[in-house]
């Protein structure tokens, strides 16, 4: 599809999917290895096993950080994995920041909205019903909401156009 029949580009927001839950759950579950170990350690009241796990879990979660953090940078400069709010419709872009999928708000027929939370992982899966066409679905990992809200938004404005 061609995208310029889209309009105006109003948005652009990480998309999500399990590589990204994935990397929330480790990113959880190793802070929460890290504050056992350092409540262990406070517990044991032994100082020179405090002064060994503190070192070692720092070294391993500051690349941990430092990754996400600059994998986030670098697939936002080049539109990898991203989805593009526009004034007529959304589209996907791929790991390769190719177009993955786009459907215009006149396309779709019906929107289903679903959520998981945990202590270990959070995620939005809204899907976009087409009509005689597979779903578009529009998932996004973290505990805000700004790309589902953003698209619902723009939705109801696109069907008050109607």
């Amino acid at each position: 599809m061609d995208i310029s029949r889209l309009g105006e580009r109003i948005g652009d927001y990480p998309a999500g999917g399990i590589g990204a839950l994935l990397g929330q759950f480790l990113r959880r579950f190793a802070i929460g290895l890290f504050v056992l170990g350092v409540v262990v350690s406070l517990a044991d009241g032994d100082d020179p096993a405090f002064s060994t796990v503190l070192p070692r879990a720092i070294l391993v979660l500051a690349p941990l950080f430092g990754l996400h953090f600059a994998w986030r940078a670098v697939t936002a400069r080049l539109g990898v994995n991203r989805y593009r709010l526009h004034e007529n419709g959304v589209y996907a872009t791929n790991l390769f920041a190719q177009q993955r999928d786009v459907i215009t708000w006149d396309e779709v027929a019906g929107v289903r909205e679903m959520s998981g939370q945990s202590i270990l992982y959070n995620f939005y899966r809204l899907e976009l019903h087409r009509h005689g066409s597979a779903p578009m679905a529009i998932i996004t990992a973290g505990f805000k909401r700004t790309t589902v809200e953003a698209v619902l938004q723009r939705l109801q404005k696109a069907g008050e156009r109607r």
